[in-house]
């Protein structure tokens, strides 16, 4: 951290003499990102988001992996999937369909209010004090009711339920789902989820991560990289 305000306090000093040279200039700002990735490295807590456009079938299932980002129609090669959404069909004249949000692993959960998943806006915090259960319905859609569709979720718009689940070290993380819903029938488009990496830290719901120490470090070494070059042909 010494050598790092040291070359802090030369570039300030060159740049106070004048800045003869736009070089100094991409050192500062290289140094600046280096110090910013610095304290993110500090920071344990960040939102690992999945952004996807996937439809559910009218027969079959959408399988999605909060850890890993796979979204599909097709179950996880590896069979480590924690959530699928599929229509579940009742045997009534005329039938009744639910489209039904299900964890596929005993320890992972949805927040629900009865039968029916709750819906979240954008920027609530899931902390672990709602109500989980193992699955719940997004969607009911009765023919014989007026209007025949049923849900939490208001039609066309973007949604978002909340998930609750855990890793094989058991530690339990909270995270979002994003969808939308028909409201004239049961197709649901899957179109993103994360979770907070911390364990047991809040997730916020649509959180938009920020920019990564990686992505710093990056920025810095451009800066340098151009500033070294500059300097050559001065």
């Amino acid at each position: 951290m010494v050598s790092i305000i040291k070359i802090v306090q030369g570039a300030a000093g060159s740049l106070r003499a004048g800045m003869q040279s736009s070089r100094y200039q991409l050192m500062a700002c290289a140094i600046a990102a280096l110090i910013g990735a610095g304290g993110m490295s500090k920071a344990s807590a960040a939102p690992v988001i999945w952004s996807v456009d996937v439809d559910l079938p009218e027969s079959g299932y959408l399988y999605f992996n909060i850890f890993t980002g796979y979204a599909s129609t097709l179950p996880d090669p590896g069979y480590t999937y924690t959530y699928s959404i599929h229509n579940f069909a009742y045997n009534t004249t005329p039938p009744v369909i639910q489209t039904v949000l299900n964890s596929n692993n005993p320890a992972d959960k949805v927040v629900v209010n009865g039968p029916e998943c709750v819906s979240f806006g954008e920027g609530s915090e899931i902390n672990g004090s709602e109500f989980y259960w193992s699955g719940g319905n997004l969607a009911t859609y009765d023919p014989s009711r007026n209007p025949p569709y049923i849900s939490n979720f208001t039609p066309e718009w973007t949604s978002y339920v909340g998930l609750k689940f855990s890793d094989a070290e058991s530690n339990v993380y909270y995270g979002w789902a994003s969808f939308i819903v028909q409201g004239d029938n049961t197709l649901v488009t899957l179109t993103g989820f994360g979770y907070e990496s911390t364990p047991g830290a809040p997730a916020t719901v649509g959180a938009v991560p920020e920019p990564s120490t990686v992505g710093l470090l990056a920025l810095a070494g451009a800066g340098l990289t151009l500033a070294w070059r500059s300097r050559r042909r001065a």
